[in-house]
């Protein structure tokens, strides 16, 4: 409603606000009308975009069912001492349960020095570390040792770690490590300035190294075969197969802390296919003296011996054995655990400590190879004192550095990190501390994922469908009519999304898995079969206990009832969730979709509508100014009329007076 009419010197004293007010109040009715018309165009384009929004969500949602993304082969892994390891398996890992236990977990090699006093500086200088095959230098100009643990860390390039303790107020300790875990990854003084300092702040002590190495030599070898022909090439002794060796060393080995055995082997795997039987020779025993007589036919003379025919002999039967190794010593025979032997060159370490007892010299090592299609190489025999490899020794060795060691069926299997990727194909299994007994490592199906994958879907799809019903309401009353009633577009969307959910899909088990219903997945999963309205508008459920049941029959089943290839080109195109993607995809395309469309036509609507608007109400204003004018110049006449009478009436009245 305009405000009030002021016309200066007017006093509305004949009414002429009402009277305009009264005439613009019915013209502004069509404005009103105008406006609310705009209001319910804004709001079925906000409306469309919410369901646009569900849908879109719901499509995203249910590619997410299909295709690489699918749910239904992810797996899960659950330890039976999660304090110890923990697992993760992906969609290729097989079902099962694994029995493993972790010997000893890897660790890096940390060591530090002797108490140093707290006003202890270090040199400047260049300094140089190994670890491994990786050399580190560090340039340090001088200063205290926070200072120099400073510059370790920032030159180091994350190779190696260093920090100071305080041991007590006045005194301080420097302690480094290997960044990296695994036996190899031992901190080296490279050169001898480095050497030095480190020897000054008693980070070691210079001892005798102690090495044995082994010459493979036929006269140190005793067969356990037959015939005895071993095989020296290059210093590489070949075991054939089903053939055994003790090599007598040539000096007793005797039990010492930290002593190590090495040796390198491989394998050569024999392809069956490619062996030559040799049919065995010999003097020919057949019939001799046949002749032919004047037509006449003489038989020869068999031979006295009775030779029977040559039969080819039987394949053997292939035998797999991965114990390659046993070790002699004065006191007894030690079988070693099997051993993870391949096709290339690789060096086999045993730590004696766990293998003889402190009275126990070792006096020989069998190599051994029972295997029908494989030959073994053997070279490069030694034991050595781990301690002392390198001719020093650290006086306080806080870790050694270890490989992870763990048996899986039986086979013992070493990595240089806690997170070992290769053992079990498909799983990565996380090390955290060595076990006392066997462990369980199951491997299953992520239900939890896959139950919570299809249920975030079936809430969007019933919270789409619960809108588009509201939405689509028929109702006489027209506040209780939803905003797209009558609107077949809209409405066919919930019809066909429900006839989506209804319908059957071929899968590889025929009828006994063709529709959700028989996952338990339908109006009416929880077996109520009693009349519910959000039952008849398709609101769906899911029985998660029958869903895993049937998971566990029709793992593939199911996978398949939400997403198919049905002709083999490696591409899905039938199934619960494609053919949701493919319905909303209709809908929802960019710029062409019936959203976006339906979108534009609104914004068309709403921009000439709002022309209207403005144009109305410019026009109402003008009129109103009109009639402002008009009541204006009224009332000014009214007002000189009445000045008029006034002055006739008191110029009678002065007349009458004389």
């Amino acid at each position: 409603m305009a405000d009030d009419v002021n016309i200066p010197g007017i006093t509305n004293k004949y009414n002429s606000q009402e009277a305009i007010n009264k005439i613009m109040e019915t013209k502004r009715v069509k404005l009103t009308e105008m406006e609310k018309e705009k209001e319910n165009i804004i709001e079925k384009k906000n409306t469309l975009n919410e369901i646009k929004q569900k849908s879109i969500l719901l499509q995203s949602l249910s590619k997410k069912l299909y295709g690489f993304e699918a749910p239904f082969d992810e797996k899960i892994t659950q330890s039976s001492n999660e304090k110890a390891f923990s697992g993760t398996a992906n969609k290729n890992a097989e079902i099962g349960e694994y029995k493993i236990k972790i010997l000893q977990k890897a660790q890096s090699h940390k060591v530090s020095s002797n108490p140093l006093p707290k006003k202890f500086t270090v040199r400047e200088g260049v300094y140089n570390f190994k670890v491994t095959n990786e050399i580190i230098k560090i340039q340090f100009s001088g200063g205290t040792l926070n200072d120099f643990v400073n510059e370790i860390k920032r030159q180091s390039r994350g190779l190696l770690k260093a920090n100071v303790a305080f041991t007590t107020p006045n005194t301080q300790v420097l302690i480094m490590e290997a960044a990296k875990t695994g036996e190899n990854n031992f901190i080296t003084f490279y050169d001898e300035k480095t050497q030095k300092l480190f020897k000054e702040m008693g980070f070691y002590q210079e001892v005798p190294a102690y090495e044995k190495k082994f010459e493979l030599k036929q006269s140190s070898l005793t067969s356990y075969n037959t015939n005895f022909n071993p095989v020296i090439k290059n210093d590489i002794l070949t075991v054939d197969r089903l053939e055994s060796y003790k090599f007598n060393l040539s000096e007793k080995i005797p039990y010492r802390e930290g002593l190590i055995f090495e040796v390198d082997m491989k394998i050569n795997i024999l392809d069956p296919s490619k062996e030559e039987i040799t049919i065995p020779g010999g003097p020919n025993f057949t019939k001799k003296g046949e002749l032919n007589i004047f037509d006449i036919y003489v038989e020869g003379e068999s031979s006295i011996v009775n030779i029977p025919p040559y039969k080819t002999p039987e394949k053997p039967e292939v035998v797999e054995d991965d114990h390659f190794i046993d070790i002699i010593t004065n006191k007894r025979t030690i079988k070693v655990d099997q051993l993870n032997v391949t096709e290339k060159t690789a060096t086999l370490k045993f730590n004696i400590n766990d293998i003889i007892s402190k009275d126990e010299n070792i006096e020989a090592v069998v190599f051994k190879n029972n295997n029908t299609y494989k030959k073994l190489e053997v070279s490069n025999i030694r034991f050595y004192d781990e301690k002392s490899k390198s001719g020093i020794k650290f006086k306080n060795e806080l870790t050694s550095p270890q490989d992870a060691v763990i048996e899986f069926d039986g086979i013992k299997i070493k990595r240089p990190t806690n997170t070992i990727d290769d053992a079990i194909k498909d799983i990565t299994l996380n090390i955290f501390d060595k076990t006392d007994r066997e462990e369980n490592l199951k491997v299953d199906r992520n239900y939890e994922k896959i139950v919570g994958s299809i249920t975030e879907m079936l809430k969007t799809f019933n919270e789409l469908i619960e809108m588009i019903n509201n939405e689509t309401h028929s109702s006489a009353d027209p506040e209780a009519r939803g905003k797209f009633s009558g609107d077949y577009s809209i409405v066919s969307l919930g019809s066909k999304l429900r006839i989506i959910m209804m319908n059957p899909y071929s899968t590889s088990f025929g009828k006994e898995l063709t529709m959700l219903a028989q996952i338990g997945i339908s109006t009416d999963a929880s077996g109520t079969f009693q009349m519910n309205k959000e039952k008849l508008k398709g609101i769906l459920e899911i029985d998660e206990n029958l869903f895993i049941n049937m998971m566990e029959k029709y793992p593939a089943g199911i996978k398949e009832l939400f997403g198919m290839d049905t002709n083999n080109d490696l591409v899905v195109d039938s199934g619960v969730a494609f053919e949701l993607d493919k319905l909303i995809k209709g809908y929802a395309l960019t710029g062409q979709g019936l959203f976006d469309s339906r979108t534009r036509t609104y914004d068309e609507q709403i921009a000439n509508t709002s022309k209207d608007i403005k144009d109305y109400q410019a026009k109402l204003e003008k009129e109103e100014k009109d009639l402002k004018n008009k009541f204006y110049k009224m009332e000014k006449a009214m007002q000189d009329l009445e000045q008029n009478t006034k002055k006739i009436d008191n110029f009678n009245k002065q007349n009458s007076g004389r």
